[in-house]
């Protein structure tokens, strides 16, 4: 059968962030929040192997195969329902914080075929976060503001704007030699991703700059 559900938008709170997404936190936040990351195909990859190298000795049509698979597919399907909980909750968690909230286009369909990337990225989910977050504003009257994927945000300091010229993936907190401000990369990056968004300056009340 099927019902109309009537869904009615959240009471403003007045709040706008930016968030940057990643691998070793998936989420952070303009405020300084971060997610931390469940790994949730590290924590059974042990037994999904097992289960694999079960079904590659088991004979092509035998009863002893069909269970093999069924073990491998449940171990998918466990993986896969653990993943999406957590994106779920996240995503409702970030819609109820903030009116307005700022993200960036990545090109995750390019960073997957990296192949030293390709398995953390595809546990992480980037793609879903960001379609979540988008129908989840339509439901409840929020806004969802995309960015360009080649704005230097992580490079950009989010209190002078002082551009530097190189920086490794491997920092992680830098100084900016303009204003002396330090920086947690990942926090600077969302909160560069909402003045963007929002062209104005970064909240004056987030953490994670000077």
């Amino acid at each position: 059968f099927m019902c109309e559900e009537v869904i009615e938008s959240l009471p403003e709170t007045g709040q706008r962030i930016g968030i940057d997404l990643g691998i070793t936190d998936i989420i952070v936040d303009s405020l300084g929040n971060k997610s931390g990351n469940p790994r949730h195909l590290n924590q059974k990859l042990r037994r999904l192997k097992h289960y694999q190298r079960l079904l590659s000795r088991c004979q092509k049509g035998s009863q002893r195969r069909k269970r093999a698979l069924y073990r491998v597919a449940k171990q998918h399907v466990r993986i896969a329902e653990a993943r999406k909980d957590w994106t779920q909750k996240k995503t409702t968690q970030i819609i109820k914080q903030a009116d307005v909230i700022a993200l960036e286009n990545l090109n995750v369909t390019g960073m997957m075929k990296n192949h030293h990337l390709a398995r953390a990225m595809g546990d992480v989910g980037m793609a879903e976060i960001r379609h979540q977050l988008e129908y989840k504003a339509q439901w409840y009257g929020r806004k969802v503001i995309i960015i360009d994927r080649f704005a230097p945000t992580s490079k950009v300091c989010s209190e002078c704007g002082h551009l530097m010229n190189e920086m490794a993936l491997s920092i992680r907190t830098w100084t900016c030699p303009n204003c002396g401000a330090l920086h947690d990369r990942d926090t600077n990056a969302a909160r560069n991703i909402l003045a963007l968004a929002t062209g104005g300056r970064p909240e004056s009340n987030a953490r994670g700059g000077r």
